[in-house]
Parts: structure tokens; sequence; C-alpha cells
């Protein structure tokens, strides 16, 4: 049986992607993990970006 959101994604997948959104369901969920540490990464070096350019921003006030 599939959980409410595995439905709900792969509903939405086969909605705006047509044929190709029940191929991209089977590989997003058998490569959910790696996946999932892609997206979290990408996060985090995002927020770690704007957080040294804010900072590099302030120091060259400064001077």
């Amino acid at each position: 049986m599939q959980k409410l959101g595995e439905v709900m994604v792969e509903s939405f997948l086969d909605y705006s992607l047509g044929p190709y959104g029940r191929a991209l369901s089977a590989l997003l969920f058998k490569y959910q993990f790696p996946v999932n540490c892609a997206i979290f990464a990408f996060v985090v070096f995002s927020i770690i970006r704007k957080l040294y350019i804010r900072k590099k921003e302030q120091v060259n006030k400064h001077d």
C-alpha cells in the first residue's frame, strides 16, 4: 500500500509531466535518499553562500 505523500507526488508528476511522470516518480522513489541528500546539500550551500556574501559586504562597507 502506498503512503499518502507518495500518491500526492506521483499524481502531481503524472499530471505535470504527462507520460514521463510515471517513470520520473519511479526513479525518484527508487533513489529517494540520494535525491533528498542532494537537495539538502544545495539548500545548506545556498544559505551559507548568502551569509558569506552578506558578511563580506559588511566588511567592505567598514573599510
